[in-house]
């Protein structure tokens, strides 16, 4: 407070004479208090507040506005979110953080500060993450952000399954929840959409006070319940993992569903479980990283030899295709065969033989086998890729064991020659799969 005899309003702009004046609480003629307790109190000056604000504009301007009536009890905001809002009206200054970003963005909508709303949400999309993006969508549910609402579903659609494995996801409330799981953008198969749900309705049991059980979950699910799309799961996974396992469904429901999965006879009584399939999707395992220039000399690519990795996996899957790295000149045209083998016996269960048109402006490229390869949990498989024209990229940044969801990738180095690729180098940076084909298909 030394300069607060002196001229301090000489040197100082419009906007720093403002925030000296709020800081040093110099004329102020509006007061607050604040939180739920109310002891909190800040001073500000009502000509800011109104120039700034619709909402304040009214409430000390307007019809219903007492002249003796010069504080005001707000409970439902706190004294720091208060500050950041006054600073920001005051400034145009704010410091957003991830721990107080939802509460600024509610005060900043309450008191139509739209600048500062903007901010806010500008702040969450560009720090969405599979950890945040749940409580993101449920506050921009709330406060009816319908743009930020679409960008986080469609992160979790791009994302789905880190982001339904996240705590907060069983937190969402039923309409957010319903809006995801219900979707055919949700890229995950019924097996693992059944235990997510089954979670969410153990949260809502317990928010009720009554026991989780699975006929509890199932009352607490009410419709819900049917966004698991039972009637396109794998049979054997049903047969295995639900049918014996899963109360929710009562035994009427497992015998017609057995009979929809297995026989002819496709309709359902029940009328209620959904038949149609999600949209089609595939998943990337990815084994190798940043790529290397082919020119250098320990990597012993040749133009016409086979390069080759053997792999297992911990759960049955599809294997759809692989993904290949192309060539680093400007425009490239190759002859790519591929074969995928059980390495047991060689049989060949999967090929493709075309034509590949590269550019310098991508380095990876997907290939699909002409059918799908049913790959088995625990065996033994090897991928052949036969590349005829210029040296393509290539990877030393690999690794033998690669996580993709809840299936568990293990490559091991082909006991032939392999044209420099191995386990953890080379070519044939990634697998195309899906987790299983639907037994209708």
């Amino acid at each position: 407070m030394d300069d607060y005899y002196n001229d301090w309003q000489s040197t100082r702009t419009v906007t720093e004479c403002n925030m000296f004046m709020f800081q040093n609480q110099i004329g102020s003629d509006v007061t607050f208090t604040l939180g739920q307790s109310g002891e909190d109190v800040v001073s500000a000056h009502k000509y800011v507040l109104c120039s700034r604000s619709s909402v304040f504009f009214a409430m000390l301007c307007g019809p219903f506005h007492s002249d003796g009536d010069d504080t005001i009890n707000i409970p439902d905001i706190e004294k720091d979110i208060f500050l950041a809002l006054l600073r920001f009206m005051y400034s145009e200054e704010v410091s957003i953080t991830a721990d107080n970003v939802t509460q600024i963005l509610y005060a900043a909508r309450k008191y139509s500060v739209l600048q500062l709303a903007r901010k806010c949400r500008d702040f969450l999309e560009d720090n969405i993450s599979t950890d945040n993006v749940s409580v993101i969508l449920e506050n921009a549910h709330i406060f009816d952000e319908e743009g930020l609402y679409q960008n986080c579903l469609s992160y979790i659609f791009q994302h789905p399954y880190e982001c339904v494995q996240s705590d907060q996801f069983s937190d969402l409330c039923r309409s957010c929840f319903e809006r995801i799981m219900g979707s055919d953008d949700l890229q995950l198969d019924e097996d693992l959409v059944l235990p997510i749900v089954m979670k969410w309705a153990s949260k809502q049991c317990k928010k009720q006070d009554i026991p989780v059980t699975d006929e509890n979950c199932r009352r607490v699910l009410g419709n819900l319940f049917y966004v698991v799309r039972f009637p396109i799961m794998n049979l054997q996974h049903f047969a295995d993992n639900v049918a014996g396992n899963c109360s929710a469904l009562t035994e009427k429901e497992k015998i017609e569903l057995f009979m929809h999965m297995a026989g002819k006879n496709k309709s359902l009584s029940a009328g209620r479980f959904i038949c149609r399939r999600r949209k089609p999707f595939k998943l990337v395992c990815e084994r190798l990283g940043s790529v290397e220039n082919a020119s250098i000399e320990n990597f012993r690519w040749k133009v016409g030899d086979i390069d080759k990795v053997d792999f297992s996996v911990s759960h049955n899957i599809v294997v759809l295709g692989l993904i290949i790295f192309g060539g680093r000149l400007e425009n490239s045209t190759y002859k790519v065969a591929s074969w995928l083998r059980n390495h047991s016996n060689d049989e060949v269960l999967g090929d493709i033989n075309m034509k590949l048109q590269t550019t310098d402006k991508q380095t990876k490229y997907e290939i699909l086998y002409r059918k799908p390869v049913a790959v088995k949990a625990g065996l033994r498989y090897s991928i052949h890729v036969l590349m005829k024209g210029p040296k393509t990229y290539w990877s030393e940044s690999g690794h033998s064991s690669v996580k993709t969801q809840d299936i568990t990738f293990t490559f091991y180095d082909n006991p032939e020659d392999s044209n420099g690729t191995s386990k953890t180098r080379g070519q044939i940076p990634g697998i195309l799969f899906t987790r299983h084909l639907a037994e209708t298909e």
